[in-house]
């Protein structure tokens, strides 16, 4: 019988979802004994008594999937909720560099070298067997902290993307309609475009209205101010009702800029999965995770703010290639994207960390195999851990 497993998901977000939700499901579909929890009970059972939690759950699974601690404490609770079963192995599961926060990015204090968040995340790899991360990029930027570490990219379930209505008005407003989903971590990633972009906005070849999800930088308020019915701001909206929110819009391109900064070279692939699988024609920087997407399916500029001007005017101009574009950009998610892709991987990801030695004591935790005398945060963090 395949091993138990137990998907901890603590995040109501778009972590939750693709590192948690939809492996859980992919697994369970293909007939394994999984266990996850949609539900934000589950979550806040967690957070309200992780000792409770760790005794009803832990002695029913062989392994546990978690998502990166962030506090010294609970930590020290999921280290006990592995060694509460009685052959059980941990896996951390990761998707940022957490190592590398930009300075734009408003969770960077949290990982400075000295600080819990930091100190926890490295602690987490040294006590877990195995470690997963969404990127090849990822996977080299930790292989030194970590027992073992295996890319499990992030893969998207069609039935949640698609299928959602259209506002019928939408057909009665000319206006090219750009969608911007970022928040207050990609201010910066916004800024490497920003000429280009603030020049289309303050002035288009037609009708536009560029309508942002959640939080904005001061700029874009001031251009929502001068321009009401061209920029726009919608309250940020739960994940689970994120896919019906966008396809509501009827978006002409989703755009998706990004910094040249190590933070984003690891970074994955979702803007582009979400709007491909949705039919939406994607613009992004040719960075991380945009810089090798398929050119027939995806638009992807260098962050010259000249070519990012040019290309919105035309798009405005004659919209008929992007939508071409977004038609081969669904088939292409479709293809590889799909979460069943994930049922492959991550039972090879369960069956490598079934067969690894448990950490089941300092020095074990400690013994990393490529550890060097340059990894002072791995060298602190065996010193004072769990």
């Amino acid at each position: 019988m395949p091993p138990r497993v137990l998907f901890l998901h603590r995040q109501q977000s778009a972590v939750g979802y693709y590192r948690q939700w939809v492996p859980a499901r992919a697994l369970s579909r293909a007939g394994w004994p999984v266990t996850w929890s949609e539900e934000r009970t589950w979550v806040r059972e967690w957070q309200k008594d992780p000792q409770g939690w760790v005794l009803r759950m832990a002695s029913e699974h062989d392994v546990v999937v978690v998502d990166r601690e962030v506090s010294t404490e609970r930590l020290g609770w999921l280290v006990g909720l592995r060694h509460r079963m009685p052959d059980g192995r941990m896996v951390v599961d990761f998707d940022d560099d957490f190592l590398d926060v930009p300075p734009w990015n408003p969770g960077r204090s949290a990982y400075l070298e000295g600080q819990e968040g930091r100190r926890a995340g490295l602690w987490h790899l040294m006590w877990s067997e195995l470690t997963t991360v969404t990127t090849p990029a990822l996977a080299r930027r930790f292989a030194r902290y970590a027992h073992g570490i295996r890319v499990a990219p992030n893969m998207i379930d069609p039935a949640d993307w698609t299928g959602h209505p259209v506002n019928p008005e939408r057909s009665a407003d000319p206006a090219f309609r750009i969608f911007y989903g970022g928040a207050g971590g990609h201010y910066g990633d916004l800024d490497a475009v920003r000429p280009g972009l603030q020049r289309f906005l303050e002035d288009p070849p037609a009708p536009v209205r560029f309508i942002c999800f959640g939080t904005i930088p001061r700029w874009l308020h001031d251009l929502r101010r001068k321009h009401p019915w061209r920029v726009l701001k919608c309250r940020w909206v739960p994940f689970r009702d994120y896919p019906a929110a966008v396809a509501w819009g009827g978006f002409d391109l989703a755009v998706a800029p990004l910094a040249e900064h190590p933070f984003n070279a690891s970074k994955s692939w979702i803007k582009a999965l979400e709007a491909g699988i949705q039919g939406i024609p994607f613009l992004g920087s040719r960075v991380g995770p945009y810089a090798d997407l398929p050119a027939d399916a995806f638009s992807t500029l260098p962050n010259d703010p000249n070519a990012w001007y040019e290309f919105l005017c035309d798009a405005v101009r004659d919209p008929g290639p992007l939508r071409r574009m977004a038609e081969r950009a669904r088939e292409f998610v479709l293809d590889v994207g799909t979460m069943d892709r994930l049922v492959p991987v991550w039972k090879d990801v369960i069956e490598d960390v079934r067969s690894r030695p448990r950490i089941d004591s300092r020095e074990a935790a400690e013994d990393l195999p490529d550890a060097g005398p340059d990894d002072a945060d791995a060298t602190a963090a065996g010193e004072t851990g769990p």
